[in-house]
């Protein structure tokens, strides 16, 4: 199979076409984006694990809402973003981006003035040129100022729907929090018509650190949790996928890649672009998948995981420890004594240095809901990779499926 003809797009956002799964989630931003269209501004957040599809599911969302001639949208990614006055930059600076081309992209560049500077063939380079004057009045007035321009587009489209993705720097900024819960308050005091909807984008971890800095932002979002697909979500991926492209899979074979995923959009992707790229004729069978999946472990490894973890699990000590974990990729909690009962009596100190190890790495952290001895991997994709090495290291027959 041609590499370039692949489906599968690892660490990239799944293509719309090949969507699959989370209608609950995506019912519950159409509402937002209704609520929004008639006048009640709206914020949620949208959480989950890294991998989990979060960004995918955001864009997809955004299409949605265009298709259905509803919104002017714009995805805006934050990255290192950590500022305010960056952030209110960045944001105005996408929606004029990501509305040039559509019938209201003028009533935008008006707002601005002089101050959209469009670079480039065919001016696909938009940069927003702010003097510190107007830096610091858009970020005092960011409310009026996503009001004037959802007003200025108002014949076309009903609301202004804007991704705020990545926002895990930023939320580690108190003066953000402190920020955001001023604009929130801004216009419900207001109570001017805000036909907008924000969606913010990150790990759980990023909204406990807003609502730390800031606990009144607790009851300002409406929270949206994106959960691993399940068993017939990760099969219908697989299948879309691979019919995409007039392919095929074997029931026994897709039941075995569908399970190494652990519902991890990250892990489907990087799965199913290996077992492609080593098919060399329709329907994949058992061997080509066990063969790409352990191909896609160190592409995992090296993506997901940091290096340090990934050479200490090179070491025969450490690797003979892999050996014990479960023999199915099920859950990502264990316990010490799991560990070395399958090891030879010796083994203690091995293990609790190899649990030393890994949690100072930050692969692992201790459960102290499920008791003394216990432990969860931080990220699902982290013990994924780990029971995938296992499998390797073992090197015994194919797994039961």
């Amino acid at each position: 199979m041609k590499p370039e003809h692949s489906p599968f797009r690892p660490g990239q956002p799944a293509d719309l076409e090949l969507f699959v799964g989370r209608a609950e989630q995506i019912s519950r931003v159409t509402q937002l984006v209704t609520n929004a269209a008639h006048g009640r501004f709206q914020i949620a957040f949208l959480t989950g694990e890294r991998g989990i599809g979060k960004t995918s599911l955001a864009s997809f969302a955004r299409y949605l809402a265009e298709r259905d001639e509803t919104a002017a949208t714009s995805h805006v990614f934050l990255g290192d973003i950590d500022a305010v006055d960056r952030f209110v930059h960045q944001t105005l600076e996408h929606i004029v981006k990501d509305n040039v081309g559509k019938p209201w992209y003028k009533n935008i560049v008006q707002i601005f003035g002089e101050r959209v500077d469009s670079i480039g063939l065919f001016n696909v380079s938009i940069k927003l040129r702010f003097t510190p004057d107007d830096m610091h009045a858009a970020t005092n007035s960011f409310p009026q100022a996503l009001r004037t321009i959802q007003t200025s587009l108002a014949q076309e489209r009903a609301t202004l729907f804007i991704v705020l993705d990545d926002i895990d720097s930023i939320a580690q900024s108190s003066d953000f929090a402190h920020w955001l819960k001023s604009m929130v308050d801004t216009i419900a005091i207001d109570q001017t018509p805000t036909n907008v909807t924000l969606l913010l984008v990150g790990l759980e971890e990023a909204r406990r650190s807003l609502i730390t800095l800031q606990p009144s932002l607790a009851r300002v979002f409406d929270v949206i949790d994106v959960q691993p697909w399940n068993q017939q979500e990760s099969e219908d991926f697989f299948r879309k996928c691979f019919d995409s492209v007039d392919g095929s899979i074997d029931a026994d074979a897709l039941l075995f890649m569908t399970q190494m995923t652990g519902g991890l959009p990250v892990v489907a992707h990087e799965i199913g672009d290996a077992v492609y790229r080593l098919a060399v004729k329709y329907p994949v069978d058992m061997d080509v998948a066990i063969r790409g999946t352990l191909r896609a472990a160190e592409a995992i490894g090296h993506k997901i995981l940091q290096p340090q973890i990934v050479e200490a699990l090179r070491s025969a000590e450490y690797r003979e420890i892999l050996r014990t974990l479960p023999k199915q990729p099920l859950t990502h909690e264990f316990r010490r004594s799991e560990l070395i009962e399958r090891l030879p009596p010796d083994s203690g100190r091995a293990v609790s240095a190899f649990l030393r190890r890994m949690r100072g790495l930050g692969a692992i952290t201790q459960d102290p809901e499920r008791g003394r001895g216990a432990y969860r991997f931080t990220n699902p994709a982290y013990y994924l990779y780990f029971w995938l090495q296992s499998y390797s290291v073992r090197n015994g027959p194919r797994p039961h499926v």
